[in-house]
């Protein structure tokens, strides 16, 4: 569990799964599409680490509260956000889970800086 979160999906790679940078998505399932969103996190988790530099993908549904769902990817650094392998990871999943979600927040922190974009 992660605050009001539990956990669905979680894939890392071997060592220290922590990066430097993280990018955080929550969002609400559309009606009728919570089958289709959870089953595109189930299927795509490992996908994320084909991105080179990601170093975690792990996605939650809310137990209570918040949003339904959080996805939190982890970088070695934000560099990683910038490269075309993301940007083709991010483009396939706008493709297979962005049209089923609604009133979505996304956040990108760098812990060196700390910024947030939305």
């Amino acid at each position: 569990m992660v605050g009001n979160y539990k956990r669905l999906a979680c894939a890392m790679r071997d060592g220290d799964p922590y990066g430097a940078a993280v990018l955080l998505h929550q969002a609400n399932a559309a009606p009728g599409r919570a089958t289709d969103v959870e089953a595109w996190l189930a299927g795509n988790v490992n996908a994320a680490l084909d991105v080179p530099g990601c170093t975690a993908a792990r996605f939650y549904r809310a137990v209570s509260g918040a949003r339904e769902y959080l996805e939190l990817y982890e970088f070695e650094n934000a560099d990683a956000l910038r490269t075309p392998d993301w940007h083709r990871f991010f483009a396939e999943r706008r493709q297979g889970v962005a049209r089923h979600l609604v009133d979505s927040i996304q956040q990108k922190h760098d812990s060196l800086h700390m910024s947030v974009t939305r």
